[in-house]
């Protein structure tokens, strides 16, 4: 279910009749609006799982997660990984009512970070990689992306000769 109206137009009569289930059924599996958005928060976590096991398991270099993150956001950003859209802007703001609603997106990133400390390239350098990452998704993300084009692959450069190693913490 496509979350572009936000999780505060979420009404349980809207879901079920996109969905074309009858409302037993459907309050049987989400009694309430909060356990519908618990599942689709469990749903978008075991996704990031799924997008970066693909990714990572076609990567050549010595730091495949990291190159797995590199192609994660160009090919977000470029729309081909889930059309360039996400429902997390959404699920974030539902994370307001309930804190515990992005547990499983939190529970996804402490694992990855923990994986990717052990990356070859140093787990300081590959946490600092994944920040700035992100930095650029949750900009292209909340519409605040302001780069050129030039600027981005400038930047996206500049990551990778740090990953690689070509340049150290007090260069970047």
């Amino acid at each position: 279910m496509q979350l572009a109206r936000g999780t505060d137009s979420l009404s349980i009569d809207r879901v079920i009749k996109e969905a074309g289930v009858s409302k037993g059924s459907f309050m049987y599996h989400f009694p309430s609006r909060q356990a519908l958005i618990e599942a689709l928060v469990n749903e978008y976590a075991a996704h990031l799982g799924e997008v970066q096991t693909g990714l990572t398991t076609k990567a050549k270099s010595d730091c495949p997660m990291l190159e797995a993150y590199a192609e994660w956001y160009k090919g977000f950003t470029s729309g081909e990984i889930d059309s360039g859209s996400s429902p997390l802007v959404a699920l974030a703001m539902a994370s307001r009512e309930n804190r515990k609603f992005m547990e499983p997106v939190r529970d996804w990133y402490r694992r990855y970070f923990d994986r990717v400390k052990q990356e070859a390239c140093g787990s300081e350098r590959a946490l600092v990689y994944t920040l700035a990452y992100d930095a650029l998704f949750f900009h292209h993300l909340f519409g605040t992306d302001v780069l050129t084009d030039d600027e981005k692959k400038a930047v996206t450069r500049t990551l990778q000769a740090f990953a690689d190693g070509g340049m150290n913490m007090q260069e970047a």
